[in-house]
């Protein structure tokens, strides 16, 4: 199993590259083999229970964490998705919560400015509390390897525009009122101020990092010079929660910061930190990054990153992303998933509704539907319920 799953994870981070020689038409094809001997081997046996299902709730181990079971496929030659709803329980627990009770508004962090500088961040802060109701509310996406490497982050080309979609779709539904916080204002400070509101959109680069086994144990001394960089600090700590997290304004200068001592957050959202903070009445948070459901895999512990530790701060459902997510169908895929939320209230079925479209579209443009472009997205928190209004 484990073999097979290396296997789809390679045909789907290779894509971009290997389109350059082939087809999304013939790459699927090739995907499709392996995703369909991985459904044999853990779905087929349930098969005759399967069709009488219109949700298939998973709560996977170890490497069946990054596994996209939305993608896989069964005898029919059809993705799983095309047949019923997909989500994702980290135990069976989570299929024991009362309805919770929900707090009030949206808020989105978008499109950061990677580089904005001390000065300009100190000005955004001061803009963001001249505004009298914000403390209610306050509170590849991703780098390839050579971009997380060199610590420089580049602008999401598509993240302004899917804010500003997702707040005229939100703005008079009971999900509001909206607070966006784009460019010089999407900082970690906007989020570590965050008081449980009803819905949390983050739409920005995402990042994990394997533990480097050689260098877990090294002493100060036998460390390499430049250890005491952003990059070198993370591959080396032993804690899972320190490796994964989201980048947000300023991260391109995390070195001035410590340079001059200056007062102000890194822009580093490590899911350490993440976990401390107050989602305890978020109905949904939404993680538009890249590889945001990542972390370190542990046999009977799931993935410890990003989705963990917003779980483990309240929030009652969180959506991720698997593996490189392309910008521009990332921002149709949510486009699509908060028309239907808006309307339905239904959060496991409106994300998987809205990689049926994208599946739908992409075979009537490019007579394929390759899981790279739609299947990278999951849900996890078990299955849709009707929120009680915010108590507090």
């Amino acid at each position: 199993i484990d073999a097979l799953i290396e296997e789809m994870r390679v045909e789907t981070r290779g894509l971009a590259r290997a389109l350059s020689i082939s087809t999304e038409a013939a790459l699927e094809v090739k995907y499709k083999l392996l995703a369909g001997r991985l459904y044999a081997t853990l779905l087929e046996p349930f098969a005759d229970s399967l069709a009488q299902c219109q949700t298939l709730i998973v709560g996977p181990d170890a490497n069946l964490s990054t596994v996209p079971f939305s993608a896989l496929v069964g005898d029919d030659d059809q993705y799983l998705v095309e047949k019923l709803d997909v989500s994702y329980v980290s135990s069976s627990r989570d299929l024991l919560r009362p309805v919770a009770s929900v707090g009030r508004g949206t808020l989105i962090v978008a499109d950061p400015n990677f580089d904005a500088g001390a000065e300009s961040r100190r000005e955004a802060v001061k803009e963001i509390d001249q505004q009298s109701d914000t403390r209610s509310l306050l509170v590849t996406r991703g780098s390839a390897e050579l971009e997380l490497r060199s610590l420089r982050w580049r602008k999401l080309p598509g993240a302004e525009g899917e804010a500003h979609e997702i707040a005229e779709i939100l703005a008079n539904t009971e999900f509001g009122p909206v607070k966006k916080y784009l460019d010089n204002q999407a900082m970690e400070e906007v989020l570590q101020g965050a008081q449980s509101p009803r819905i949390v959109h983050l739409a920005t680069h995402g990042f994990y990092v394997p533990l480097e086994e050689e260098l877990r144990s090294a002493d100060s001394d036998s460390r390499p010079i430049g250890f005491t960089s952003g990059l070198a600090r993370l591959r080396t700590d032993s804690n899972p929660l320190m490796r994964s997290g989201i980048v947000l304004a300023g991260a391109n200068r995390v070195a001035e910061l410590e340079k001059a001592d200056i007062a102000l957050e890194d822009g580093w959202v490590t899911a350490l930190e993440i976990a401390s903070m107050d989602f305890q009445n978020t109905e949904l948070v939404v993680l538009s990054a890249c590889e945001s459901g990542l972390g370190d895999i542990s046999s009977g512990q799931g993935l410890q990153g990003i989705r963990r530790a917003f779980t483990g701060a309240g929030a009652h459902s969180v959506i991720t992303s698997l593996f490189e997510v392309p910008d521009a169908e990332t921002r149709d895929l949510m486009r699509g998933f908060y028309q239907t939320f808006a309307t339905t209230k239904k959060r496991v079925s409106a994300l998987n509704s809205a990689q049926r479209q994208q599946i739908s579209q992409r075979r009537q443009e490019y007579d394929a539907a390759h899981p790279f472009y739609w299947a990278s997205f999951v849900i996890s928190g078990g299955v849709d319920q009707t929120a009680n209004p915010a108590t507090r």
